[in-house]
């Protein structure tokens, strides 16, 4: 009787071209390398063979990430291996006013809020007031100076923003707004001073030097002027009724 050897080799396995990594945008959510074919994943889904990654095969934030990915042939299968990478780009976001244009009263301050409608997720919430630079008609922002300024409009732009993330790129360049300033209405009351009296005959000058304007804003405040200041306070910021 005469033997025979039979000998049964390990069927070869390749991952060339069957493996897929991403690029893209951040977008918030999770990126993996991922096996394409069907016949390999099924003999993973069989106990056939085991699949390994050189790295945690689960990417979410901006950056460049190189897996390698092994098959484990086991008894039947020989091993492969082949890497994929995961390149996420930042996220570029559009900032503008939530009021491109808007109409205010002179004395109130306009409506600073930002829409940032771009982003993927709440990263945003990070940015404080604080963080945010105005300007107002190209010169930095300052809030006093904005209040008591002789203007009837003026443009808002941001300047900076800091924002600590890595996964956008915040573009301000189209974050304007144009302001228009109505003159406050105020009431004058015309008022003697005390111990003054008027006669026929005087000049405007002296009757104006004896009397005086209370004017009351719209907030209820009021303030005092002599006569001879109304028309500079009426023509600057206020109307008078």
């Amino acid at each position: 009787t005469v033997g025979t050897k039979l000998t049964v080799n390990k069927q070869q396995l390749s991952l060339a071209g069957k493996v897929q990594g991403f690029e893209g945008d951040y977008d918030g959510n999770v990126h993996s390398v991922k096996i394409t074919d069907q016949t390999i994943l099924a003999l993973k889904e069989a106990g056939q063979i085991a699949i390994e990654y050189s790295i945690e095969n689960k990417f979410t934030n901006v950056g460049e990430y190189t897996v390698t990915v092994t098959i484990q042939g086991k008894t039947n299968y020989t091993s492969a291996s082949e890497t994929a990478t995961i390149k996420i780009n930042q996220k570029t976001v559009k900032v503008t006013f939530v009021k491109v244009t808007q109409e205010i009263t002179y004395g109130d301050v306009p409506v600073l809020a930002l829409d940032y409608a771009g982003f993927v997720d709440a990263a945003h919430n990070t940015i404080k007031p604080e963080h945010i630079v105005y300007t107002v008609n190209g010169n930095d922002y300052d809030k006093e100076k904005l209040i008591n300024a002789n203007q009837q409009a003026y443009a808002f732009a941001v300047k900076s923003i800091y924002f600590n993330n890595n996964n956008y790129i915040i573009d301000f360049s189209d974050a304007e707004s144009i302001v228009s300033v109505a003159k406050q209405q105020v009431t004058a009351t015309i008022v003697s001073k005390a111990n003054e009296t008027s006669f026929y005959g005087d000049t405007a000058e002296q009757i104006t030097s004896r009397y005086k304007v209370i004017y009351t804003l719209a907030d209820g405040s009021t303030t005092e002027s002599l006569a001879s200041d109304i028309s500079l306070a009426i023509r600057t910021n206020y109307e008078s009724t």
